[in-house]
């Protein structure tokens, strides 16, 4: 097996394990095991890199398991705390869903998918992963809303980039 899979995996595993600790209102376990999951993402890509085991698969499933994650933990918390507002679930969610279209579109016209997620995709997810931890132990809320508006701006950037990309390739 390859490592690098295997801790992005990882991530498709622990999702429904923290919206379940999140449901049942177990926000110290849904913490702890949101901080497991976030830090596969880094290890996925450090291993790959490190053991030269880079691959397509791992570079499609990579951001697939960042967007499974961070979607389905926003919205077990939306749905089960209502920390979390629906406007931003509701972005985050259709962000992600066109990201996911986009990337479809360009393996139907056979183009290279392995582009490098921008530097700002990488800040959003970070910035995200704090948002989650802070929300699930109830951290300085004020702070928490301040960092919702920063992530919610960044998605919005990150669109943009990203739809800007395909336009320039002519597939829009």
């Amino acid at each position: 097996m390859i490592i690098p899979l295997f801790f992005t995996g990882l991530r498709f595993v622990l999702t429904p394990v923290i919206m379940y600790y999140i449901a049942h209102a177990q926000c110290v376990y849904a913490f702890i095991v949101f901080a497991c999951a976030a830090c596969t993402d880094f290890l996925d890509g450090l291993s790959a890199r490190y053991l030269h085991q880079e691959t397509q698969v791992g570079a499609l499933l990579d951001p697939l398991a960042d967007k499974v994650l961070i979607s389905g933990v926003l919205y077990a918390l939306w749905m089960y705390t209502g920390c979390v507002p629906t406007w931003f679930v509701c972005l985050v969610v259709i962000k992600e869903l066109l990201l996911i279209a986009g990337t479809v579109l360009l393996l139907e016209k056979k183009y290279d998918v392995s582009v490098q997620p921008i530097f700002a995709a990488k800040v959003t997810m970070f910035l995200q992963c704090v948002y989650v931890m802070g929300i699930c132990m109830q951290y300085h809320i004020q702070l928490m809303q301040g960092l919702l508006i920063v992530c919610a701006l960044l998605h919005v950037y990150v669109l943009g980039v990203y739809a800007t990309r395909l336009q320039k390739m002519k597939v829009m």
